[in-house]
């Protein structure tokens, strides 16, 4: 393989090369009344792919050995390779466009497929795309490798492959990489790690606060790396970016956020709970690309982005306490320690998750986020079914009932109507 291909195209070399089941020989000349190039190239992509269809957005897109092929610019580099690879021919690009414009049309009247990013919860059971054809399944029952899952995942080049898990870590070592300044911060922090892989259902925002040298960046990103490795790892919290960086990971980060305005404020809202837009293709035409997503976010800051109350109404603050000078290691020494334990973490957390669906039961009071508080309460009692102190439902109630009290005193912070009563009073 050539050095400096780019991530696409290693992973279209990678899928062609394990797809080619028969390559039609293409006519050494086409002459009149033969078969046009555009015509022989849609059906050596019809022989060496498993189906067409679109996606829930309407995209069309080839299977190829289990993969996604979007059918634009990714399909015609497949197409090429597939050519050379069965006769080292070349096709002029006019015949590329016009098979890839008619695989896209054959592939409107297909069947439509979901794709997922990451995660995908279906049939009760959470699916988590670890690499091309390693795919992990969660259940009630523990978990395991399965090589047919019943869901398809986007294969986006920004994703990076989690390790193999090992069975039996201790989320414990969690707390070395991210530093907590209490115990109910820690607690809930790690009922959000382990419920984040629950792709179907609205899950708060993780909302770094602390002091200056409190390793916030550091804590958020061993979230980040544990759960869904990516490049970039981080992103500037703007609006105009907001929507293409939630469309292309499971987990955005968003880094040293500052102030934030009330539409971006509302685009984190409708992000948590589920919601997407359709913009402008081209300029030049009314054709739109749709985005739609539901993401568990990471932010983090000196302060919170905003104190309006349906933000904090979604948010999990938990506060970093700043590091000790003596305790303090390098970036280097942190992350090689990180990449060695990240088997035995990742596999932690596939246990609690496992544990945290078997133990779900209804609330007796139901809070904001109702779905995400039973799997984190079913978190809280899955620890103290393994012996841990401090733990258990009753524990996880009062653990929020402290959240939602910093909330409305945040949303009571930031309202001038409620200062001027305050003051009044």
């Amino acid at each position: 393989m050539a050095t400096g291909n780019g991530p696409q195209e290693r992973l279209d070399m990678e899928v062609t090369q394990r797809s080619i089941h028969r390559t039609d020989e293409p006519p050494a000349t086409i002459k009149k009344g033969d078969k046009s190039a555009s015509a022989w190239l849609v059906t050596l992509a019809q022989n060496n792919s498993e189906e067409l269809f679109k996606d829930q957005f309407g995209a069309p897109h080839a299977l190829v050995d289990g993969v996604p092929i979007p059918l634009d610019g990714h399909a015609q580099r497949w197409l090429r390779m597939l050519i050379w690879n069965g006769s080292q021919k070349t096709v002029k690009r006019e015949d590329l466009n016009a098979a890839t414009e008619t695989l896209a049309m054959l592939a409107s009247f297909g069947e439509e497929r979901h794709l997922h990013i990451r995660a995908a919860q279906h049939g009760g059971k959470v699916y988590v795309w670890a690499g091309p054809h390693n795919v992990i399944e969660v259940d009630g029952g523990g978990w395991r490798r399965t090589t047919e899952p019943p869901v398809l995942f986007r294969q986006l080049p920004t994703l990076k492959p989690l390790p193999n898990p090992v069975p039996g870590g201790d989320l414990d070592r969690l707390n070395h990489y991210i530093r907590l300044r209490h115990a109910k911060d820690r607690r809930l922090n790690m009922a959000w790690i382990v419920t984040a892989y629950l792709a179907n259902i609205p899950r708060p925002i993780n909302l770094a606060t602390g002091v200056q040298g409190a390793a916030k960046s550091t804590g958020q990103r061993a979230k980040k790396r544990l759960l869904d490795p990516a490049v970039p790892e981080d992103f500037k919290l703007r609006r105009k970016d907001f929507a293409q960086n939630l469309d292309n990971c499971y987990l955005p980060l968003f880094d040293n956020a500052g102030r934030i305005d009330d539409d971006l404020t509302d685009d984190l809202n409708r992000a948590t709970t589920g919601s997407g837009n359709a913009d402008r293709k081209l300029y030049s035409d009314n054709e739109s690309v749709v985005r739609q997503y539901k993401r568990a976010i990471l932010i983090n800051g000196i302060n919170n982005p905003t104190e309006k109350g349906d933000f904090m109404d979604r948010a999990l603050p938990v506060e970093y306490e700043r590091v000790p000078a003596t305790k303090r290691c390098g970036e280097t020494e942190l992350w090689a320690g990180f990449e060695q334990d990240h088997p035995a973490l990742l596999g932690a957390v596939l246990d609690a998750l496992s544990g945290a669906i078997r133990l779900r039961v209804p609330l007796a009071e139901t809070p904001r986020l109702a779905d995400w508080a039973e799997y984190a309460a079913a978190f809280y009692e899955y620890m103290s079914e393994r012996g841990h102190a401090g733990w258990g439902r009753d524990q996880f109630a009062r653990d929020w009932a402290a959240v939602e009290e910093k909330q409305h005193e945040a949303a009571l912070e930031g309202s001038p109507v409620a200062q001027a009563i305050r003051k009044l009073m």
